[in-house]
């Protein structure tokens, strides 16, 4: 079994790295409306598709902000101490998705594609 203080985190503080790991619950709602009426045919039914996206760095230049805003939006990604550790994902992460993301063209197409149809 490896202690918390056997872990090699770079510049993380051990303090933080405690907090880490403290468990944090966070409550999230969902509300199902059922909007079908009973007695209505089911050859009748409609059925409706929502795409959502949460978008994407336009250029490679824009990769580190667009991590740091999504490691940090506490409804996407719940983490403990994001306020630190956000960053810090993001400046780990850029350099890779950086690459991935000059392989097809040199940022996320999402935008294009939005905006086209």
């Amino acid at each position: 079994m490896i202690s918390l203080s056997q872990l090699k985190f770079g510049s993380l503080s051990s303090s933080l790295i405690k907090e880490m790991f403290l468990l944090h619950i966070r409550t999230m709602s969902t509300i199902s409306i059922n909007t079908h009426n009973q007695k209505q045919d089911k050859t009748q039914v409609n059925t409706g598709i929502l795409l959502l996206n949460m978008g994407g760095p336009e250029t490679t230049n824009d990769v580190y902000d667009f991590l740091n805003r999504l490691f940090s939006d506490k409804d996407l990604i719940p983490l403990p101490v994001q306020k630190k550790l956000a960053p810090w994902i993001a400046r780990r992460r850029t350099p890779s998705i950086q690459e991935q993301y000059a392989k097809i063209g040199g940022g996320s197409p999402i935008k294009m594609w939005t905006e086209k149809t």
